[in-house]
């Protein structure tokens, strides 16, 4: 018998999930890579020394991942990502289960779904044209979204010792511009961490690169960026010109502020832990946290600084 998720007559809305939760941390353009639930977590913080002790919020306690794809255009294999597509792809019948993996790497990390249940639709308009390079109205998957509950076992330092944890995520199959502007924005969700790492560039189905989303880190009060940047080199002057930031501007025109940064620390593409089955959780070098600074706001416009 098949699985029929929508037969549910009552089922969770995503922002009845945000309000249950303290804090937030959105993993735009995921893809299958869950590991920000293992660099945010209280056991990595513990052994880097505390370098999110100051925040009175703490750490996430809910990941948001949101990405388009449809598992037959992207070949996840070479991530090591057992099955966790299966799940978003009811439709073709195949759903993983509590006890399948999101993650798994026997030396030092796995994900196993402990509790899966679907939300109501998102109901996104997403910019086909304008954002998307590869996808059509046709798309079977358009803003479903799922909540589950995750256990993580790590070696979190690469030692002998592993740590265990619970976690809470959601993983919506919406476009990152819809989901931030007509979702995240509209309803004032405070976003404290977002997590722009492997984001597409081009190379994952879209048009644009992370850069867009730095204006509405004061709008989403957002404490930490972590991304393939570090952001105390933003040319404050010339941002607006840069062709993602004004691709999106188009179509949701962007505050024309943005925060200062001051970057905590990077983690090394060779650190151990860093590695799933090999594969680096940045293909594009280091991983950058990056602090932002909400005293120090740059007003800009195309070309000028003030």
């Amino acid at each position: 018998m098949g699985y029929e998720p929508y037969r549910r007559e009552k089922r969770q809305t995503l922002q009845e999930i945000i309000a249950e939760h303290k804090s937030l941390c959105w993993v735009p353009s995921a893809g299958l890579d869950f590991r920000a639930m293992l660099f945010l977590s209280e056991q990595y913080n513990s052994w880097r020394g505390g370098d999110f002790d100051e925040l009175p919020e703490g750490l996430p306690d809910l990941f948001i991942f949101t990405d388009v794809h449809d598992g037959e255009r992207i070949n996840w294999q070479h991530l090591s990502y057992s099955r966790a597509y299966s799940y978003f792809n009811h439709e073709r019948g195949n759903v993983v289960k509590k006890g399948d993996r999101l993650l798994h790497d026997p030396k030092y990390t796995e994900m196993v779904i402990t509790d899966i249940s679907w939300l109501e639709d998102l109901k996104l308009e997403w910019h086909w044209e304008e954002l998307l390079s590869c996808y059509s109205e046709d798309f079977g998957l358009k803003n479903r979204a799922c909540f589950m509950k995750v256990e993580i076992r790590s070696k979190i330092c690469g030692t002998s010792h592993w740590d265990s944890w619970n976690m809470d995520i959601v993983y919506a199959y919406t476009e990152n511009t819809a989901f931030a502007f007509d979702f995240l924005l509209k309803n004032r969700f405070t976003v404290d961490y977002i997590a722009a790492v492997r984001y597409g560039e081009g190379f994952g189905g879209s048009y644009v690169s992370c850069e867009w989303l730095l204006p509405l880190l004061i709008p989403f009060r957002t404490r930490y960026f972590i991304s393939n940047y570090n952001l105390e080199w933003v040319e404050y002057e010339n941002f607006f010109r840069a062709f993602s930031v004004e691709r999106v501007d188009s179509i949701y025109p962007l505050p024309r502020s943005l925060p200062g940064f001051k970057c905590i620390y990077d983690i090394d593409r060779s650190e151990p832990h860093g590695l799933v089955n090999g594969v680096q959780w940045s293909g594009a070098g280091n991983v950058f946290f990056c602090k932002t600074d909400m005293s120090q706001i740059y007003h800009c416009g195309p070309g000028e600084k003030t």
